[in-house]
């Protein structure tokens, strides 16, 4: 889910924009999958892969084909969840994707939505992917940002110093299979991640 907060109060520090598009929601719901479910996700990859084994190793008979084919699904369908869920934000949205301005004032971050700020102490997570700065409240409410758009003091790469002083946590990496290392699964374990 995409929160909202409107600016008030202190003077921003920093400010950034995210303007939401189909492929911005989908970028924003394979990255929340990953990071709070990837043990449920290589699971499934493990037990289509074993499917798939049994099926080559029993070769042409019925069960060989129906585990093959088993494997095969659970293979493919790995990224069905997030893909659902973006599908209907972006069915919700229609052609009105929201546009948010945030600002980062010492004390907290607001967007013009909502009068009140989100404390930084609130972060239970923050990934930067490359383009995109994601700031999680909890597993489901997640602040998503575009690196390109922050103007203040240094832009990008001070904003993430800004908030890993503020927050205390560090900024990860997205969670990927190919890449997976013990680091990963700590930061999950720390998350509460499944």
């Amino acid at each position: 889910m995409m929160p909202s907060n409107n600016k008030s109060g202190p003077e921003p520090v920093f400010t950034a924009r995210m303007t939401y598009s189909p492929e911005a929601v989908r970028r924003l719901t394979n990255l929340q999958y990953n990071s709070f479910h990837f043990g449920e996700k290589a699971m499934q990859i493990l037990c289509g892969i074993i499917l798939l084994l049994i099926g080559i190793y029993l070769k042409a008979n019925r069960i060989g084909i129906i585990s093959v084919a088993c494997g095969c699904f659970i293979l493919v369908s790995s990224n069905l969840k997030p893909k659902m869920l973006a599908d209907q934000l972006c069915r919700q949205y229609g052609d009105q994707f929201p546009s948010l301005e945030y600002y980062f004032s010492d004390t907290g971050l607001s967007t013009q939505q909502v009068r009140e700020e989100t404390p930084y102490a609130s972060m239970i997570r923050l990934i930067d992917d490359g383009s995109f700065l994601f700031l999680f409240q909890s597993q489901t409410t997640v602040y998503m940002l575009e690196k390109e758009t922050v103007a203040g003091q240094g832009a990008a790469e001070e904003l993430k110093a800004f908030l890993q002083e503020k927050t205390s946590r560090n900024w990860e990496k997205p969670v990927r299979l190919l890449g997976f290392r013990l680091q990963d699964l700590k930061n999950l374990r720390r998350s509460g991640a499944r």
